[in-house]
């Protein structure tokens, strides 16, 4: 049996999801709910859930202040939260679960179904803390590959490859991390923390241009010594951002 909570401050909200795992989830018993950030901090103190559902907007803070006064924590959790995309950036960068409001009920199902898949208390612990560090910037991600979850700083990353629907991720420390995303989505996570794709296979970091070089069509050198071609249609957009990026 896994024992919940439910801290969100909308009561309709919480009476979808009551009935929902009631009715879909029989093995998940609600011990308690709470509308607001210090409530839900109490009642996790007080009840020690296995699972939270957990709002990420609330009256007196957010979802993330509730995780954050758990450095250690010894539940895991749901986070419920209408459609916010810098949240649900975090909760990528982090591989941890969400489902968005309306509530779909076979979205909730799945997200119970996953947590029972369990796995280490430290990796998911590290899971958390990667969450709680970018709640202001994105710093951290979780990377999903054939050997496990690594968390790596976003600023290791030099360069990002295509491989089918895997993608390969080079490193600053010369590691090569092969992870279970397409480069479209590691795009899209990473766009916003200065990578830019400069071609269809590739997509690179800013930080770590060394410089482009105009000859065989327009490559970049990277701080890796690796050489990375830049497509033609995009050449004139990367350049006008590489110089804006280094500017200062």
């Amino acid at each position: 049996m896994i024992k919940a909570v439910l801290i969100e401050d909308e009561k309709n909200s919480r009476l979808v999801l009551k009935s929902i795992l009631q009715a879909e989830c029989p093995n998940v018993q609600i011990l308690g709910e709470a509308g607001s950030v210090e409530e839900g901090r109490t009642l996790i103190e007080t009840r020690e859930p296995d699972l939270v559902f957990l709002d990420v907007q609330m009256p007196d803070g957010t979802g993330f202040d509730v995780i954050a006064a758990f450095p250690d924590p010894k539940f895991k959790v749901i986070f419920v939260t209408a459609y916010s995309q810098y949240a649900i950036k975090a909760f990528k960068y982090s591989a941890i679960d969400y489902v968005l409001k309306p509530i779909e009920r076979s979205e909730l199902v799945a997200a119970v179904n996953k947590i029972e898949e369990i796995e280490s208390k430290d990796q998911y612990s590290e899971k958390v803390n990667t969450l709680v560090q970018n709640r202001k910037s994105f710093e951290r991600i979780a990377l999903t590959t054939t050997e496990g979850i690594i968390f790596a700083k976003v600023k290791e990353i030099i360069r990002c490859e295509a491989e089918s629907n895997y993608t390969t991720l080079f490193l600053d420390d010369g590691r090569k991390l092969v992870v279970s995303k397409t480069l479209k989505d590691m795009d899209e996570m990473l766009s916003s923390a200065g990578f830019y794709r400069v071609h269809k296979s590739h997509l690179v970091n800013l930080e770590h241009v060394d410089q482009f070089i105009n000859a065989e069509g327009g490559y970049v050198q990277m701080a890796d010594k690796s050489k990375v071609e830049v497509a033609r249609r995009r050449k004139e957009e990367f350049l006008d951002i590489l110089m804006s990026y280094h500017k200062d």
